[in-house]
C-alpha cells in the first residue's frame, strides 16, 4: 500500500456567539483548521485535523502558511510512501522542515486513521487498547461570551453555581490572566467562584502565563487551603525556575506546565522536575508518534501527563479522544458546553452549522466523552460540501 494523493484544506468554522473563546490571548471566534486527507492506492483514506491560529496558539502558522508548508514540503515528502512507516515518514517531513508540528500532525492522525481503517480496528488499539472506554472533562465557566472572564466575577459565580446545580459536572474549569488587569480581579472571581462550586468540587485555573512569579505566590498563599485541583502555566514559558519555586513552595497546589511543553522546555522540565504534571495538546505535539515518546519520557521521569483540547471540528477532537483513551488517566478538557444532549460532540456544538462530521467520531455520555468503535478514527461521514468550499491543495 501506497500514498497516492495528499489533500489539505482551509477550514474556518464560525463558534457559536455563547461560546466565544476568551482567554489571556484575546478573543476568538473562529476556528481555523487545516483538514489533511491522505489517500491511498488501495482506495483506503485517512483524515486528520490540526486547528492553527496564532493569534491564540502564537507559534502556530496560519492556515495559508499551512497549505503552503503542505504543498511545497510535506505532500513532496509523503507521497509514494507506505502509511505503515510511521517512524520514517515522521523523519522525512522533519527533514522537509523543521519545526510546525501541529502541521505534521493532521497528517500523522491521518496515516493512523488508514492503519486503523486497513487493519479493521479502531485507532486507540494501535496505541495501547481501550483502557478506560471513556473520559470525563470539564464545564469551562470562561468560554460563554456573555459570561466570559472578560465579564464581571459575579456573571462568573452565577454561571458556576448554575452549571453546578443543573449539569452536576465534577471538575471545572477557570480562565484567568487578562492583561492589565490588577491581580485582587482575579482573585475576586476564584472566590468568587469558589463559593459557588462549593467545597467539594475541585477547581482548575488557568492564567495563560500572565501572572508571573510575584502574582501567583500571592495567590497561592491566599487560596491554601482551598479544593484546587491544578493551575496551567502561571509564569511565562520560559521561567522554568518559577515552575520548580512554586512547586517548592506549594506543593498543595499542583502546577502544570503547558506552554512550557510546545515552546520545547520539556527536557529541562523532566531534568528538574520542575512541576509534578505537564498538560499538552497531542496536535500540538505533532500528533499520535510524538506524543507516545513524551508520555514515555514523562512516566520514566515520574511525572504526570494531562491532556488537553481546544476548540476544533470533531476530527481533532475524536483524534485526542483515542490517544485519552490509550493511555488512560489523562483528563480531557476545553471540551465542554452547557448542552449537555447525549450523542453529540461537546466542542462539535461550540461551531455553528453546518458541521463537518456528519456521522461517528466522538460523541459525549452524559458528562463524559467517548468515541466510535469503527475502524480508524471511527469517522463514517464528512460534509464534503463545507471542504468542497475552502481553499485546498492537492498533489498526487
Amino acid at each position: 500500500m501506497r500514498i497516492s494523493k495528499i489533500e489539505a484544506f482551509a477550514l474556518v468554522s464560525p463558534m457559536l456567539e455563547e461560546h466565544t473563546c476568551f482567554t489571556s490571548y484575546g478573543r476568538k471566534s473562529t476556528v481555523a483548521s487545516l483538514i489533511a486527507r491522505v489517500s491511498t492506492d488501495e482506495g483506503i483514506v485517512g483524515i486528520g485535523e490540526t486547528v492553527c491560529n496564532p493569534f491564540v496558539e502564537r507559534s502556530l502558522p496560519t492556515l495559508g502558511m499551512a497549505l503552503a508548508l503542505v504543498k511545497d514540503c510535506l505532500g513532496p515528502a509523503l507521497l509514494g510512501e507506505n502509511p505503515f512507516d510511521v517512524r520514517r515518514l515522521h523523519w522525512k517531513m522533519d527533514q522537509a522542515m523543521s519545526g510546525n508540528l501541529n502541521v505534521k500532525a493532521a497528517f500523522d492522525v491521518a496515516l493512523y486513521d488508514i492503519m486503523g481503517r486497513k487493519l479493521g480496528t479502531p485507532v486507540y488499539n494501535l496505541l495501547g487498547g481501550n483502557c478506560y472506554g471513556r473520559t470525563e472533562f470539564h464545564y469551562d465557566i470562561d468560554f460563554p461570551g456573555h459570561f466570559g472572564f472578560l465579564d464581571t466575577p459575579k456573571a462568573m459565580a452565577e454561571l458556576a453555581e448554575r452549571c453546578v446545580r443543573k449539569l452536576g459536572y465534577k471538575h471545572y474549569s477557570i480562565k484567568l490572566g487578562m492583561p492589565g488587569e490588577p491581580i485582587e480581579r482575579d482573585l475576586e472571581r476564584i472566590f468568587m467562584v469558589l463559593e459557588a462550586i462549593g467545597p467539594d468540587v475541585p477547581l482548575h485555573m488557568d492564567p495563560n502565563t500572565e501572572w508571573g512569579l510575584e502574582k501567583t505566590v500571592k495567590v497561592f498563599t491566599k487560596i491554601r487551603g482551598r479544593n484546587i485541583s491544578n493551575v496551567h502555566q502561571p509564569v511565562p514559558a520560559w521561567d522554568i525556575d518559577g515552575l520548580a519555586t512554586l512547586t517548592r513552595m506549594f506543593p498543595e497546589i499542583p502546577v502544570y506546565a503547558d506552554e512550557s511543553v510546545f515552546e520545547g522546555y520539556l527536557a529541562e522540565l523532566l531534568h528538574r522536575r520542575a512541576v509534578p504534571a505537564i498538560a499538552f495538546k497531542p496536535l500540538q505535539s505533532g500528533g499520535y508518534y510524538p506524543s507516545m515518546k513524551i508520555i514515555g519520557a514523562c512516566e520514566h521521569a515520574g511525572v504526570g501527563v494531562y491532556m488537553n483540547g481546544a476548540a476544533s471540528t470533531n476530527v481533532a477532537v475524536t483524534a485526542s479522544m483515542h490517544l485519552s483513551l490509550a493511555l488512560g488517566p489523562l483528563r480531557a478538557w476545553n471540551l465542554a458546553e452547557e448542552d449537555d444532549r447525549p450523542g453529540y460532540s461537546a466542542v462539535h456544538l461550540k461551531l455553528k452549522k453546518p458541521h463537518l462530521v456528519v456521522k461517528g467520531g466522538c460523541r459525549t455520555e452524559g458528562r463524559t466523552l467517548t468515541v466510535s468503535a469503527g475502524p480508524g478514527l471511527g469517522i463514517e461521514e464528512i460534509n464534503e460540501d463545507l471542504l468542497k468550499k475552502a481553499q485546498s491543495v492537492t498533489l498526487s
